[in-house]
C-alpha cells in the first residue's frame, strides 16, 4: 500500500495537496471513530453475501475479526500516512484464510469477502467525504486518493491470505489423508481399529463392500488426482446403486484404493453393471478400476482389496485397456498366480501351446480366443458360435487349425491348455513370443 497522492492530470501546488491530505485524514478518522459499529455492519452483509460460509457461527466471528484487523491497519495507515511496504498481514485475516481452508471453503469465497469488503468500506468513506465540508475539487482529488490507497491494500492483503489458503490446505489435504491412509492400512495389516477407521474416515466397515483400485497415467498435482479420482470413483458408487459416501485414499501418484458400500441389491444385478461398465470406451484422462468381489465385514474389506490389486497386476500387464475389469472374471485369478515371473510363464506357454499358437500375430490372436472360448463352452460348437456371433462351421475351421497347431493333442493336458490360453488373453505380448 502506498502513501496518498494526488494523481490527476492537473498541477497541483503544496496547499492542495495539503487540502486533499487533510479531507483524507479526516475521513478516516471519522471512519476510525466508529469502527466498532462499522465492523459490525460490514460483517453482517459480507456473511450474508457468501453464501458458502453458511451462516456458520464460528467462521462468521472469525470474519468480523479479519474485518476488524484489515480495516484497522487501512485506516491508521490513512490517517498516519503509512507506507505498506513495512505491513504484516493481521493475524486473524491470516487465521481467517486457515481455517477456510481447513473447512474446505472454496478459495473464491475468501477473495470475494475481500472484494465486497472493499467496496463496504468505500462506500462508507465517500459518505464521510460528504459529511466533511471541502471544496469539490478536494474532495474529488482526495476520494481518488482513498480509492487508489484501498484498492492497493486489498490487492496486497488477497495475494498473501491466498497464499496461506493454498498452504494450509495442502497440508490440511496431507494431514487428513495421511490419516486415513495409515487407518486403513492398519486394518489390512490386521493391526489397525476398526473404531478409528470409521471414526477418520466416516466409512462403514462393517457393511458390505466392494474394492477397487483406480489408477490413471494423466500426470496432475496431488489435490486433482484426489478430486479426479473421487469424482469418478463417487460415479461408479451412483451406478452401483450405493447411497453411502465410498471410503477414498490415494495410495501413490498414479494409484488410488477405494471402498464402495453395496445396498442389498442382488450379486448378480451388481455384477451386470460391472461388465456393462467395463464395455463403455474410457476416457483418455479418466481413472481406469480394477474390481475385487463382493464381500462383508472386516474380512470382506480386506479379502475383496487384495483381489482388486491382483486385478489390478494383470490389468497394468495385459493390453486390454479397458475401463474396468473384475477379478472373477474366468481366467484372471489363475493368471494373476502364474504372472509374478513373466519370463517364465512365456517360456511355459510357449511349450504348452508352440510357437505358432503362441505367436504375437492376428491370426494366431483368432485362433487362440476361438479355442479358449470353445473350451469355456464345453467344446459346443453352437455355444462357441453363438457366443462369437459366428457360424459354426468356421468355428469348427478355426479349431482344427489351432489344434494342429498344439506340440500335444488337447486332451493330453487341456487344463494346462486353457490356462496358456488365459494368459495370452489377459497378458497378450507380455508372454507371447
Amino acid at each position: 500500500m502506498r502513501t496518498v497522492s494526488l494523481d490527476s492530470g492537473e498541477t497541483a501546488t503544496p496547499q492542495d495537496r495539503d487540502e486533499v491530505r487533510d479531507h483524507v485524514v479526516a475521513v478516516a478518522e471519522s471512519l476510525n471513530a466508529q469502527l466498532t459499529s462499522l465492523v459490525g455492519q460490514m460483517r453482517e452483509s459480507l456473511a450474508s453475501q457468501i453464501v458458502e460460509l453458511n451462516n456458520d457461527p464460528s467462521l462468521v466471528a472469525l470474519l468480523g475479526s479479519s474485518i476488524e484487523g484489515n480495516v484497522d491497519t487501512i485506516l491508521h495507515a490513512l490517517q498516519h500516512d503509512i507506507s505498506g511496504d513495512g505491513f504484516e498481514p493481521p493475524a486473524a485475516a491470516v487465521e481467517y484464510a486457515r481455517r477456510l481452508a481447513q473447512w474446505g471453503v472454496p478459495v473464491n469465497a475468501l477473495v470475494r469477502a475481500y472484494r465486497l469488503g472493499q467496496q463496504f468500506l468505500l462506500a462508507r468513506a465517500f459518505d464521510a467525504s460528504l459529511s466533511i465540508p471541502a471544496s469539490e475539487t478536494v474532495r474529488v482529488r482526495a476520494n481518488a486518493a482513498l480509492v487508489d490507497s484501498v484498492f492497493e491494500y486489498i490487492d496486497w492483503i488477497s495475494q498473501r491470505v491466498v497464499s496461506v489458503y493454498e498452504t494450509e490446505r495442502e497440508s490440511w489435504l496431507a494431514d487428513r489423508e495421511s490419516a486415513r491412509l495409515d487407518a486403513v492400512l492398519g486394518i489390512l495389516a490386521g493391526t489397525g481399529s476398526v473404531d478409528v477407521l470409521q471414526r477418520v474416515t466416516g466409512y462403514r466397515v462393517l457393511g458390505r463392500h466392494l474394492a477397487l483400485v483406480a489408477w490413471s497415467a494423466d500426470p496432475a498435482a496431488r489435490r486433482e488426482r484426489l478430486q479426479r479420482f473421487t469424482v469418478s470413483i463417487r460415479a461408479l458408487a451412483a451406478e452401483l446403486g450405493s447411497t453411502a459416501a465410498p471410503l477414498v485414499v490415494v495410495r501413490d501418484g498414479a494409484t488410488a484404493w477405494a471402498w464402495i458400500q453395496l445396498s442389498s441389491d442382488p450379486v448378480a444385478a451388481i455384477i451386470s453393471t460391472l461388465d456393462r461398465l467395463s464395455d463403455a470406451a474410457p476416457a483418455s484422462d479418466a481413472p481406469r478400476f480394477a474390481v475385487g468381489t463382493i464381500a462383508t465385514g472386516v474380512e470382506g474389506f480386506i479379502r475383496s482389496h487384495r483381489q482388486a490389486l491382483r486385478t489390478h497386476h494383470v490389468a497394468v500387464l495385459g493390453p486390454r485397456n479397458r475401463a474396468l475389469e473384475r477379478y472373477d472374471q474366468p481366467g484372471l485369478s489363475v493368471v494373476d498366480l502364474c504372472a509374478h515371473d513373466p519370463a517364465a510363464l512365456r517360456a511355459w506357454v510357449r511349450s504348452v501351446l508352440g510357437d505358432d499358437l503362441a505367436a504375437d500375430t492376428p491370426n494366431a490372436t483368432r485362433l487362440r480366443d476361438t479355442l479358449r472360448i470353445y473350451l469355456a463352452c464345453d467344446r459346443s460348437l453352437n455355444a462357441a458360435a453363438t457366443a462369437m456371433t459366428m457360424h459354426k462351421n468356421s468355428i469348427r475351421y478355426r479349431v482344427d487349425n489351432a489344434e494342429k497347431m498344439l506340440p500335444a493333442p488337447l486332451a493330453t493336458d487341456r487344463l494346462a491348455v486353457e490356462v496358456a490360453l488365459a494368459a495370452c488373453h489377459w497378458l497378450g505380448p507380455a508372454v507371447e513370443r
